[in-house]
């Protein structure tokens, strides 16, 4: 039995794929430094998604704890993705609502006292949220040359 790519580099955090069980050794192709910078600003616009969420699922309820699990999950296949290319984690080490990119925390804090507001404003805060991310990620992936990162985007 193979391991999967993507289980085998998250256990060793490798660069490039070695021979396991007799395969052809892979290499990872770099990303260059917009990819980079793409990634990791998925990462992080990701959290903030995740974030949100979980600061407004009292007024959201069931559906903003199961889009914040939704994120979560987001997050970590751009974690994995990071870890595949040597790409530091921006969110390493930050709690709820701490950004490296103080764009990022300035919408943070305007997203959750909004969505605070009440029901409604929680829920234009989570469509706000939704466009956001998919204008961004639309950009990332038309600027992407790996596939990887592509399919992860979709």
């Amino acid at each position: 039995m193979f391991l999967s790519r993507r289980s085998f580099l998250v256990g060793v955090g490798a660069v490039a794929l070695v021979p396991v069980v007799g395969c052809a050794a892979e290499t990872v192709v770099p990303l260059s430094s917009v990819e980079a910078a793409d990634l990791a600003f998925v990462r992080e616009e990701e959290k903030l998604a995740r974030d949100v969420y979980v600061a407004l699922a009292a007024i959201g309820g069931q559906t903003f704890e199961n889009i914040a699990s939704s994120e979560q999950t987001h997050m970590d296949r751009m974690k994995d993705l990071l870890d595949l290319y040597g790409v530091p984690d921006p969110v390493a080490g930050r709690g709820p609502g701490e950004f490296q990119n103080a764009e990022l925390k300035a919408l943070y804090d305007s997203l959750v006292a909004a969505g605070k507001a009440s029901r409604n404003g929680a829920l234009a805060v989570g469509l706000e949220i939704e466009e956001l991310d998919i204008h961004d990620l639309d950009g990332v992936k038309a600027r992407s040359t790996h596939d990887d990162v592509r399919g992860a985007l979709d």
